[in-house]
C-alpha cells in the first residue's frame, strides 16, 4: 500500500495515461481514447485448421445445389452451379434488398419517405475452403477474392441501377457472421449511404474551394510520423487512425489518388498486403473477430473529391450507452500501441 493511501484505495501506475479526445479529420467526429482502461492482448495465435468440408455447409463444394444459382464465379469456363471454383458469388436467399427478376410486383413508393427496398443483396464465397479464410489459404485466394469484388462493382455499374456497392466481410460469430463458411457479402444500394456521405462533405471540407485530398495529407503525415504505420509497401500503406473507434482499428490506403476500388490496378500487390495484414491480425490478436469493408466512390451521381480505402474494425470490446446512445466511440488502445503491437 502507498502511504497516504486507506484501505480499499489504491495508487494508479504512473504510466497510465489520461484519457484524450481525438478529432478525426475526415469525418470530424469525436472519439474517446481511454488507453490507460485496456490491456493489450497477448494471447498466442490459434492453431491452423483442418482443411476439411462440411457436410452442414451449403457453400462448401459439392453443396451447390443447396444455394440460389450462381450469379458468376471463378471457375472453369463451360461449368456452372457444381465443383470447381475459386470464388463463388449468390444472391442472398434472405435479401435486405430486392433484385433482378424480384423487382416484378413490388410495390411503387407511398410516401416520400417509405418506398420499396430495391437493389442487390449477395453473397461472395471467397473460397472453397470451408474452415480457411482466403488470407490463410495465399495471396493468390486472396487475389481471386478482390477481383470478385472489382468485378461485381464494375457489373452493378454497367447495369446502371445501383447508387452505392457497399463490399463487407464479417469474420466471426461476435462480428455477426451467421456461418463458418468465409464468405463476403455485396449490397447494391439505390443510395449513398451516410457515412460515405459524411466522408464525401469532409474531403470537401477539408480543402474548401481548392485542389487537394485530405486522405492524401493523412498519408503525408502517418509516413512522416511512423508511430502509427503498421506496414509499408510500394503502392499501399496501412496504418491505425489518428482517432481510431475501436482497438487495433486499421486502415489500407493506396498511395496512388484514386476515387474507386474498382479501377485499382495493383490488385495483386493488394492481396499481399491483405493477407500480411490480417494474418498478423491472426498470430498476434488470436485471430478475433472482426468487420471489414471497401471505402469507395458511388458508381454515379457523385462530383465530391475522395480517396478509397478499406477499414478494418477488429471486435475485441463491446459497445455500450455512450457509443449506442451518443455516437461516441471510446478506444482503450492507443492507436500507436495497436500499430506497433501488429508491426
Amino acid at each position: 500500500m502507498t502511504a497516504g493511501t486507506g484501505p480499499g484505495e489504491t495508487t494508479p501506475p504512473a504510466e497510465a495515461p489520461q484519457p484524450e479526445l481525438r478529432r478525426d479529420p475526415i469525418t470530424a467526429e469525436w472519439v474517446i481514447l481511454a488507453a490507460g482502461r485496456g490491456k493489450r492482448p497477448h494471447a498466442p495465435g490459434p492453431a491452423q485448421p483442418v482443411d476439411q468440408p462440411d457436410e452442414d455447409c451449403p457453400f462448401c463444394p459439392g453443396h451447390e445445389e443447396r444455394t440460389p444459382p450462381e450469379v458468376c464465379a471463378n471457375r472453369e469456363e463451360g461449368s456452372c452451379d457444381r465443383p470447381g471454383w475459386k470464388v463463388r458469388v449468390i444472391p442472398n436467399r434472405f435479401p435486405l434488398l430486392v433484385s433482378g427478376a424480384n423487382r416484378a410486383g413490388v410495390e411503387r413508393a407511398v410516401s416520400p419517405d417509405r418506398r420499396p427496398a430495391l437493389g442487390t443483396s449477395e453473397v461472395i464465397v471467397d473460397t472453397p475452403v470451408h474452415n480457411q479464410p482466403p488470407w490463410v489459404v495465399g495471396p493468390h485466394q486472396t487475389r481471386a477474392m478482390l477481383e470478385m469484388y472489382r468485378d461485381r462493382i464494375l457489373a452493378l455499374k454497367k447495369a446502371g441501377r445501383t447508387t452505392y456497392a457497399h463490399i463487407i466481410r464479417n469474420h466471426g460469430a461476435a462480428a455477426a457472421s451467421s456461418l463458418e463458411h468465409p464468405h463476403s457479402q455485396l449490397f447494391g444500394l439505390p443510395f449513398i449511404p451516410p457515412t460515405i456521405d459524411v466522408e464525401l462533405d469532409g474531403f470537401v471540407f477539408a480543402h474548401p474551394g481548392k485542389p487537394g485530398c485530405v486522405l492524401c495529407d493523412i498519408i503525408e503525415e502517418v509516413e512522416k510520423d511512423g508511430a502509427r504505420v503498421i506496414l509499408a509497401s510500394e503502392n499501399f500503406i496501412v496504418f491505425c487512425p489518428f482517432a481510431s473507434r475501436l482497438p487495433f482499428e486499421t486502415w489500407i490506403v493506396p498511395r496512388k489518388h484514386s476515387l474507386r476500388f474498382e479501377k485499382c490496378e495493383e490488385l495483386p500487390e493488394l492481396a499481399e498486403v491483405m493477407t500480411t495484414v490480417l494474418n498478423s491480425f491472426r498470430e498476434k490478436l488470436n485471430d478475433p473477430p472482426f468487420n471489414y469493408w471497401v471505402h469507395t466512390y458511388p458508381l454515379h451521381g457523385e462530383s465530391r473529391p475522395y480517396h478509397w480505402h478499406i477499414e478494418i474494425l477488429p471486435r475485441l470490446t463491446l459497445a455500450g450507452g455512450l457509443e449506442l446512445g451518443a455516437g461516441v466511440w471510446v478506444n482503450t488502445v492507443s492507436p500507436e500501441e495497436a500499430a506497433a503491437t501488429l508491426r
